[in-house]
């Protein structure tokens, strides 16, 4: 009993004395690194415990061979461990093998190796390492198999070929052992292919990353999260003549007193404190930056842009500063402005509008330049037609706009000279303009259109006068000679009348008897009216359209004029027993011109006695209407009208001159003067007729001068 307790004694002894032998190490599988190492571990220490137990069994045997029971118990301990090896090395989830170290023969392998080469175990076992090696590598291999150190070797890495012939990079972690007696080695792999890719790809990225920022023409440098330059390219040294030395650890953009001074500072906090992209100009003077010295120093402009890095976790790490000198710009801008401060002083000078607008292949365009002048006509300012190119359209009048795109349009198309006229709305107000431009194709595609806008309103304004008059003059003419060919006929009636009968008293006056001289003389005298009614229409006609008609209203008594009126027609009512009555108030007044007023009277009833037969009747009425206007009418039982001589009454088109009941004469001009004066007044005049029935005439006067 006490030799077994030894033996154990020794037995945990040894496993001891082999776990001191086994050096840690890292290993990269597809285990964690925790895992691999302690599964690698174990196979060192299982290992270097059976041959420690062989060794001490040998001994033992030696030793003390009456002692059957400790042999056997040893023989089943190493049977055990040796077990738990095999069964360690086969289910390894990373590949593993063991050659002999002479032939360099594959000894053992385990499932692990056999899935990830693709050989099977019966095809490794077959192979020497030089069949999964490429050719180039073999002096590489056998010089690896000379310098293994037999207890604990740094990983490696190599190159392996697979069974489908993938090249692959692989770590090898490796140590001697004994097998079958044998030398051999024991041989860890981890596939590091991806993983070298991946480190490749990395920096291969890194290198261009690096030759884009130093090649950049455009200065590029790089802070830390506080705004301290840690990195700055080649155009950063040539173009602000700065050294590394100078700058790099010191410079902070944060404590630039020129951003300070130029209140840019609050833009490049956001970019350190909120993660924002900011882009500003500024201008530079490196000699006046407070807190670098530079051997050198240089004055520009620069268009900044500065971009934060982020961490995975969204946190500002980094902020890369692109710097672009715009010195020559600005002082181009300069010139550019004072070339066109002297453009703009020299075309406010002129009474025109001055433009240039820019147009390009695709129909885009903008308004390059407008001078105040043009921002003046449109009553809009000048930067508000550079600002928004649709601003000259929506000013054009809305019933000239098609006309004025299709212009546009057409010009841009063809290169062909834009000249337009028409109307806008400027400041709620109808303008006449007319824009002019030439074209002025630039090398790539674009156009420049030189134009000119006049404020045309008041020449359109007299134009259309003119032409307005010139109508109202042909017009006039027309209906001269329209009235004279009427006139002419109705004048030639009494006329011939007249001629007649004098004629006939000149030749026979001697035989004829009282009675026919009496009624001849009834005849010439009425003739005689007629012939001078139709003059008088005829001269309160012409000075009317003349413009020599003068209009003088003033309030009087309605009912007094009417019968002062009426005293040089009643005459004709007397001969033709008709009775005139008036149906008007004593007190009624009305607002009119006492001379227009008085023909429309006399007109009216004469229309009245002619057209109604012997005994019949005329009424006057007049009413204030729901309009506060004095509604007058003049109300006969005559013969009456029927629609068609109704729609004609007022008309100059075709005067209505039918025969009264007694063959009186009727132009129809009377009507037509009726019509003019009662429009002075700013009345209407209508009438109401049923043939057989009689008419009614109305018109309509202000009863007091409105507001």
């Amino acid at each position: 009993m006490k030799n077994q307790n030894n033996s154990e004694g020794e037995i945990s002894q040894l496993r001891q004395q082999a776990e001191m032998q086994v050096q840690p190490a890292v290993y990269k599988s597809q285990l964690s690194e925790a895992e691999t190492q302690k599964l690698h571990h174990e196979l060192q220490v299982h290992q270097i415990e059976l041959e420690m137990q062989n060794e001490q069994l040998q001994e033992s045997i030696s030793a003390t061979a009456t002692d059957i029971t400790e042999r056997k118990k040893a023989e089943q301990e190493l049977k055990d461990s040796e077990e738990k090896y095999r069964f360690m090395f086969a289910n390894n989830p990373q590949p593993m093998w063991i050659f002999d170290v002479e032939t360099l023969a594959f000894l053992e392998v385990n499932q692990a190796a056999v899935i990830h080469y693709g050989y099977s175990a019966d095809e490794f076992l077959t192979m020497t390492l030089k069949d999964i090696r490429p050719v180039e590598d073999i002096p590489k291999l056998l010089k690896s198999v000379e310098s293994t150190n037999p207890e604990y070797n740094e990983p490696g890495e190599f190159r392996h070929i697979k069974k489908n012939g993938e090249v692959i990079d692989v770590q090898i972690t490796r140590h001697d052992v004994t097998f079958n007696g044998r030398r051999a080695r024991h041989v860890l792999i981890n596939d590091v292919t991806e993983r070298n890719r991946a480190e490749e790809a990395q920096r291969q990225s890194q290198l261009f990353l690096n030759s884009i920022i130093e090649n950049s023409p455009n200065m590029l440098w790089i802070s830390d999260e506080n705004g301290t330059m840690i990195r700055m390219n080649q155009a950063c040294r040539e173009q602000l003549h700065i050294k590394d030395e100078e700058v790099v650890g010191i410079y902070n953009i944060l404590n630039d007193n020129l951003i300070k001074e130029q209140g840019l500072l609050p833009l490049v906090k956001d970019v350190f404190e909120k993660g924002a992209t900011v882009r500003f100009e500024i201008s530079y003077d490196t000699a006046d930056v407070k807190s670098v010295n530079l051997e050198k120093t240089t004055k520009l402009f620069l268009d900044v842009n500065i971009s934060p890095i982020f961490d995975l976790h969204g946190k500002v790490i980094n902020a890369i500063i692109q710097e672009i000198d715009i010195t020559e710009r600005k002082m181009a801008e300069v010139a550019l402005l004072k070339s066109k401060q002297q453009y703009d002083d020299l075309v406010s000078k002129i009474p025109v509008g001055v433009y240039i607008l820019h147009t390009r292949p695709d129909s885009a365009f903008a308004l390059d330049y407008a001078s105040p002048r043009m921002a003046e006509m449109l009553c809009l300012s000048a930067e508000s037609l550079l600002a928004d190119n649709q601003t000259v359209f929506k000013a054009i009048h809305p019933d000239d706009m098609v006309g004025f795109r299709t212009l546009s349009q057409d010009g841009i198309n063809q290169h062909r000279p834009f000249n337009w006229k028409g109307r806008i709305v400027a400041d709620g107000n109808i303008k006449w303009m007319h824009f002019r431009s030439t074209p002025e194709p630039m090398g790539n595609g674009d156009i420049l259109w030189h134009g000119l806008i006049v404020d045309i309103t008041e020449r359109v304004n007299a134009e259309q006068e003119i032409s307005l008059k010139n109508k109202e003059l042909s017009d006039l003419v027309a209906e001269k000679d329209k009235f004279f060919s009427l006139l002419a006929h109705d004048l030639r009636s009494p006329f011939n009348s007249i001629l007649g009968f004098t004629q006939m008293l000149d030749e026979d006056l001697p035989t004829m008897e009282f009675d026919q001289i009496k009624h001849i003389a009834s005849v010439l005298r009425n003739s005689a009216f007629s012939a001078y009614s139709l003059l008088e229409n005829l001269l309160e006609w012409s000075r009317m359209k003349r413009g020599m008609t003068s209009y003088n209203p003033e309030t009087f008594k309605l009912r007094s004029k009417i019968e002062e009126s009426l005293q040089s027609v009643m005459e004709l009512a007397t001969k033709k027993w008709i009775e005139v009555s008036m149906n008007v108030p004593e007190d009624l007044q009305v607002l009119a011109d006492q001379n227009m007023l008085g023909s429309i009277i006399r007109n009216l009833t004469t229309n009245a006695i002619k057209f109604t037969p012997k005994y019949g009747t005329v009424l006057f009425s007049a009413q204030v209407n729901d309009d506060q206007n004095i509604e007058i009418s003049i109300k006969d039982s005559g013969i009456g009208m029927n629609q068609n001589i109704l729609n004609k009454l007022f008309s100059n088109d075709e005067l209505t001159n039918r025969k009264g009941t007694d063959g009186e004469s009727s132009s129809g001009l009377g009507l037509i003067i009726c019509k003019d004066f009662v429009e002075k007044h700013g009345g209407r005049i209508w009438a109401e007729s049923e043939e057989g029935k009689g008419s009614t005439f109305y018109f309509t006067l202000p009863q007091y001068m409105k507001v």
